[in-house]
């Protein structure tokens, strides 16, 4: 375990200037520690080749590539900023290649049907409804974790075709997604049966998927409840997975299955590009490979496929 106590009282010093107001201290705190304790040496001491030996301890672990990557970065800013501050003559790091991260999705970080349809058994009966159609309406619409909590019920609609839709925000680019009737229907039964709020509620901004000990607040004063955070329901998806005995789901899984799906059904890669919310088709790329490992149906609509789960 690392941690404060592997510094000296100097490089303590250095690193609460150079962390104030930063959010991930303990993750910075952990990666500066750790590399101490692999070089043997100060802070203040490291060289190029320890850095490398460093990253190659790393990888001989078996640590994944993305998170390498994280670490040489919070280690290169680390030291930029000694550096800057004419602590250090040179960043170490410089002479450091960036560790490679393969950005190929792999076949691990998605579902099976069966386990996907087993991980929302487990959350329909074992937990709040609210975290069930939550997963479900990520299961089926491939939005990320962030945009599913920041839904209020005024971003929801019926088109002209009697289609309902949702309003979906990441960033300063909106788009619209297709809501599927039968999830819709759940929604509405949350909305009824759990929050136990009326129609009017769908014309206000107020959020969708929020905390249990807020309900009362939420018929009362709704504007001023937030919604679940992304640590809940990671946490949630933690507990629903153990009492499965299935690999550890996470939200970003979720949405990678819902793109491998739609594109082993054959839908055109603008249409999955603006469902999801990506800038270009290019990254569909990322996807190749893989779609041809899932053990899923093809030439089918979205909707019958999961309808199938409830079925």
């Amino acid at each position: 375990m690392y941690g404060g106590d592997f510094m000296a009282k100097e490089e303590l010093e250095l690193f609460k200037d150079f962390s104030s107001g930063m959010k991930s201290k303990e993750s910075y705190n952990f990666t500066l520690s750790e590399l101490k304790t692999i070089s043997g040496k100060d802070l203040l001491e490291i060289n190029s080749d320890d850095i490398e030996n460093y990253l190659n301890t790393l990888k001989e672990k078996g640590q994944a590539k993305t998170t390498i990557r994280r670490k040489y970065h919070q280690l290169f800013s680390f030291y930029n900023y000694l550096f800057e501050e004419m602590i250090i003559g040179s960043n170490p790091l410089k002479k450091v290649p960036v560790p490679k991260a393969s950005k190929q999705i792999k076949i691990e970080r998605t579902l099976t049907f069966e386990n996907l349809e087993l991980l929302l058994e487990i959350l329909e009966n074992y937990f709040p409804y609210r975290d069930y159609v939550f997963t479900l309406l990520l299961a089926t619409t491939g939005i990320r974790l962030g945009e599913g909590l920041s839904l209020k019920w005024s971003d929801f609609f019926i088109d002209d075709n009697g289609l309902v839709g949702a309003t979906v925000s990441s960033g300063n680019r909106k788009r619209y997604i297709r809501i599927f009737d039968f999830v819709w229907e759940k929604l509405n039964t949350y909305r009824e049966d759990i929050l136990q709020v009326n129609e009017s509620y769908l014309k206000e901004n107020y959020y969708v998927f929020i905390g249990e000990k807020q309900l009362n607040n939420y018929k009362t004063y709704p504007g001023i409840v937030k919604p679940v955070t992304g640590d809940w329901i990671r946490k949630t998806y933690v507990k629903a997975c153990e009492i499965a005995e299935i690999s550890l789901v996470t939200a970003k899984d979720i949405r990678h299955t819902y793109t491998m799906l739609t594109m082993k059904m054959g839908l055109p890669g603008e249409d999955i590009k603006n469902q999801v919310g990506w800038s270009s088709t290019d990254f569909l790329n990322r996807y190749h490979g893989v779609v041809e490992q899932l053990d899923t149906p093809i030439n089918k609509h979205m909707e019958e496929y999961f309808k199938k789960i409830k079925s």
